[in-house]
């Protein structure tokens, strides 16, 4: 306006918060301020709130133009109008210093639950000793009849990383094809879904186009960098190639990254030289620089993809380093077991009742991933059996977000499980999953019609037990996730 505004502010009272008393002020004025604002400008008042729950709490306010709370504000001028005006607004409160997360996951199929059994699983859900009064919460969600529905919920925090880099930018790149593909495969897309995935891929592939060098090869910083990685740009042309079938992914380019690699093969032994370096050692999981087999093994899958022109002699000569390489260690032979054979792999693992696995430090998840993938590629149905335990093992090593512990064990993870449902994907669903605990009974109702629906019930007590019973007919996962604040970051 053209004439100074006489404004009062009202910040209603709650059981959320409690409004702090400032010095002077009168006794149930606390959420009271006032203000003349200048014509065509404006004024800040401040109240400040204490709050006395962690959730999310709503800000009422209200605002009215009323003379009487600014005598003298535009004397002299014409009395402005009466208005009034409110806002609601929701401000999230959590616990402060140092937040953790424990989660228990489980693949559950009918057919897992034995006669006799009081239950197929038991989570013991407990707290440390010390920690921030009131910030334990908990809850119990059922990711439905689908291996990755949490991770579409949560596709923009599924890794916390930046996009400072080629590398950051490529591990979140990765994960929408899989996700996409696995979607179209097993015709569970929706218009809303595929555009986010989509729109995800785009902007990936324009940014990673920054890191490309001159020479076709990709590193952190691009041509800053005094070479290209040959890990990182063996992701990309792999990526690259697979993100084809969704968006426009120029070719020429793509032909000059594979002539980058193709000079780093030996002509003896067949093997691929490591060059470039990574700024994120843990982007590479298992493929160290010292390792030359895992990593040929790795540009071997990128030039086996059905896009990448094939020459005969490159890939027999580097299917050549493979076989020639003796060693039996599980995650050089997951690698290898990807292009080549299962058996020696198969042997070395730990197979339980209703899991399969390799116990690795480090590199278990990688391994278990690089194996379904092989599955996968040789008979799906016949390798079915062994593939859904190793499903089972890896769900279970599943975070709250839907991803999991490093950033390269989220992207073979996720890969793996995407191919294996799409191999496998399941006809009928209809099951009820009862979730009991202290003094606590809740069933989930997953049938055809909502398994992409992800529900959730929260648990009215911690620490607790949760025990999980199944009926019917299908697979399901379910998952329990718990947090609470610590006040020293080296705690539980």
């Amino acid at each position: 306006m053209d004439q100074p505004l006489p404004v009062s502010l009202s910040l209603e009272p709650s059981s959320q918060y409690e409004i702090l008393k400032e010095a002077l002020q009168k006794e149930g004025e606390e959420g009271k301020r006032s203000a003349c604002v200048p014509p065509n400008d404006k004024a800040v008042l401040t109240v400040r709130i204490k709050p006395t729950e962690i959730a999310e709490v709503n800000i009422s306010v209200s605002a009215a133009v009323d003379q009487a709370s600014q005598p003298g504000c535009g004397d002299g001028q014409t009395p402005p109008p009466q208005r009034r005006d409110a806002l609601i607004k929701p401000i999230k409160v959590e616990a402060e210093v140092f937040l953790r997360e424990n989660s228990w996951s489980k693949y559950i199929c009918s057919k897992d639950f034995e006669t006799g059994e009081d239950s197929l699983e038991t989570w013991q859900l407990t707290l440390p000793s010390v920690l921030v009064e009131g910030s334990a919460r908990g809850g119990v969600t059922t990711a439905v009849g689908d291996l990755l529905t949490l991770t579409l919920e949560n596709l923009g925090n599924l890794i916390r990383m930046l996009y400072g880099c080629g590398e950051q930018n490529m591990i979140n790149f990765a994960p929408n094809i899989f996700l996409l593909r696995y979607l179209d495969t097993t015709k569970q897309n929706t218009p809303q879904t595929r555009t986010k995935l989509l729109t995800f891929m785009k902007t990936g592939y324009q940014r990673e186009l920054l890191y490309r060098r001159h020479d076709g090869s990709y590193s952190a910083f691009g041509n800053v960098d005094d070479s290209g990685s040959t890990w990182l740009t063996a992701f990309v042309l792999k990526s690259f190639q697979q993100a084809r079938h969704y968006i426009q992914v120029d070719t020429d380019q793509l032909k000059e990254t594979t002539d980058w690699l193709l000079r780093l093969q030996g002509t003896q032994d067949g093997c691929f030289e490591s060059v470039g370096k990574l700024i994120n050692k843990q982007m590479q999981g298992g493929i160290n620089s010292g390792n030359e087999v895992s990593l040929t093994a790795y540009v071997m899958a990128a030039l086996l993809e059905p896009e990448t022109p094939k020459d005969d002699t490159i890939v027999s000569r580097a299917a050549l380093c493979l076989t020639n390489d003796t060693s039996t260690h599980p995650y050089a032979l997951a690698t290898k077991a990807y292009a080549l054979a299962l058996q020696k792999l198969l042997s070395q693992a730990v197979v339980t009742k209703n899991a399969m696995y390799w116990n690795l430090p480090k590199v278990s998840l990688e391994t278990a991933g690089y194996t379904i993938l092989a599955l996968m590629t040789h008979h799906p149905i016949t390798n079915e059996e062994k593939a859904r335990k190793i499903v089972k093992w890896i769900t279970a090593q599943r975070k709250g977000q839907g991803g999991f512990y490093s950033t390269q064990d989220t992207v073979v993870a996720l890969q793996a499980l995407a191919t294996y449902e799409g191999h496998l994907h399941q006809e009928t669903l209809n099951v009820k999953a009862v979730v009991t605990a202290n003094n606590f009974t809740h069933t989930f109702t997953i049938t055809d019609n909502n398994k992409l629906l992800e529900q959730y019930q929260s648990l009215p007590t911690l620490p607790t037990t949760v025990s999980i019973n199944m009926t019917g007919q299908g697979c399901v996962v379910l998952q329990a996730v718990q947090r609470y604040n610590i006040c020293t970051r080296t705690g539980a």
